[in-house]
C-alpha cells in the first residue's frame, strides 16, 4: 500500500530557504555547545582611497566557539565567543537566541555581555531574558528569519543615527548585512550562516579607521549611507 509519495519524488526545497521550529536550519549549528569555526580572514586598508581599491595588509584566522547552549521557554540560547576584540561595534561574540520566528543577537547594540539579556533594557542594570520576554523581541531587529527571505529594514533617525539591515542569499548561505552611523563615519558588518555549518562568514569595516576585514564567504558591504540597496 502506498502511504507517502506513491512513487513521485517530492519537489526539492532549497536547503537555505527552509526553517525548522525554534532553530532554523541555516543557523542551527550556533546552538550546538562545543561547535567551533575557523574562518580565513583578509584585512584591507582603504583610508584615503576607495574601499574597492584597498590592498590586503594582513591575513589571519577568526576562531569562534559555541558555549552554554540552553533554553528560555521554547527558545534556544547560546553564547558564541570569537577572538574578535578589535571588531569594535561589530563583534560576533555574544548571546544568540532563536525562536520559531528567527535569530537574534541579544547584545546587538550594547556589546558582549556575561549573560543573555533583553535588548533595550536599562544599560546600567542588565536583566537576564525570560520566557515572557521572548515574544517581545522585535522582528525588525532579527538577524535572519527561520525561513530566510530577502529583506531590508531601514531605520533612519534612531538615537540620532540610522541603521540599515539587509538579508541576502550568498551561494548556499544567507548573510545579514548591516550599516550604522551615529553622526560619524559609518560602520559596516555582515554575518553569514549556512545549513549544517552555521557560521560561514563574517566581515566588518570601520569608516573612521579605514579598515575592512572579511572572513570566510562574507562579502564586502556594497552599500553606504547615501546609496541604499
Amino acid at each position: 500500500m502506498c502511504l507517502i509519495g506513491c512513487g513521485v519524488a517530492p519537489a526539492a526545497t532549497p536547503p537555505a530557504n527552509r526553517g525548522e521550529a525554534a532553530t532554523g536550519r541555516t543557523y542551527a549549528a550556533l546552538f550546538e555547545s562545543g561547535r567551533t569555526w575557523e574562518l580565513p580572514c583578509e584585512t584591507r586598508a582603504y583610508l584615503g582611497s576607495r574601499r574597492e581599491d584597498a590592498k590586503v595588509t594582513e591575513r589571519t584566522t577568526l576562531h569562534c566557539r559555541s558555549l552554554d547552549a540552553q533554553t528560555v521557554g521554547a527558545a534556544k540560547v547560546a553564547h558564541v565567543t570569537c577572538d574578535d576584540d578589535i571588531w569594535v561595534d561589530a563583534q560576533l561574540t555574544g548571546w544568540y537566541l532563536a525562536d520559531a520566528r528567527g535569530l537574534w543577537k541579544l547584545d546587538n547594540e550594547v556589546g558582549p555581555q556575561d549573560m543573555p539579556i533583553m535588548p533595550g533594557g536599562d544599560p546600567d542594570h542588565h536583566e537576564r531574558i525570560t520566557a515572557a520576554d521572548v515574544p517581545k523581541l522585535r522582528e525588525d531587529h532579527m538577524l535572519v528569519a527561520a525561513n530566510p527571505a530577502a529583506r531590508k529594514i531601514d531605520e533612519p533617525g534612531i538615537a540620532e543615527g540610522m541603521r540599515l539591515i539587509v538579508d541576502v542569499p550568498v551561494d548556499a548561505a544567507w548573510c545579514v548585512r548591516q550599516v550604522s552611523s551615529y553622526g560619524g563615519a559609518p560602520n559596516w558588518r555582515a554575518f553569514c550562516y549556512e545549513d549544517g555549518k552555521g557560521l560561514v562568514g563574517a566581515s566588518y569595516a570601520n569608516g573612521e579607521q579605514g579598515r575592512d576585514t572579511r572572513c570566510g564567504i562574507a562579502p564586502m558591504a556594497e552599500f553606504d549611507l547615501g546609496r541604499r540597496p
